[in-house]
């Protein structure tokens, strides 16, 4: 089961064994690659969100549900941009979130993604 949805500079991943791992080495830290070596293939799976390319240090990528809707696989997800306010270092990130289930919480047979996307930009603190 190979399942990968695009949408602009936005990546979903269904990632379902260990050539897929591979494959994201250079997407992902040296600690998250390990610990994605290390997942079951047998009966589990990684959902992986990649956001692509942004210019702050303080942009965030999170899953925040998953769940099943007439054989499909529904992701929500928040991509937090900073505010204005916010003091941020100019660079170039990459945030992903990487998130294992159980094979047993998949549809049946294909994985249709649908991926759900919220757009936050914090409020700042009051000072």
């Amino acid at each position: 089961m190979n399942v990968t949805l695009v949408t602009e500079e936005t990546q979903l991943l269904f990632v379902t064994s260990l050539d897929q791992v591979a494959a994201l080495q250079q997407m992902v830290s040296a600690e998250d690659f390990v610990q994605l070596q290390q997942v079951d293939f047998q009966i589990e799976v990684v959902v992986a969100l990649f956001r692509g390319v942004q210019g702050s240090s303080n942009s965030q990528t999170m899953i925040k549900e998953i769940k099943r809707e007439d054989g499909r696989l529904v992701i929500q997800a928040e991509f937090w941009s900073p505010s204005p306010s916010y003091t941020s270092t100019a660079a170039l990130t990459y945030p992903y979130h990487l998130v294992t289930i159980a094979k047993v919480n998949l549809p049946v047979q294909e994985v249709e993604f649908t991926l759900e996307r919220v757009m936050l930009t914090p409020t700042p603190p009051g000072k």
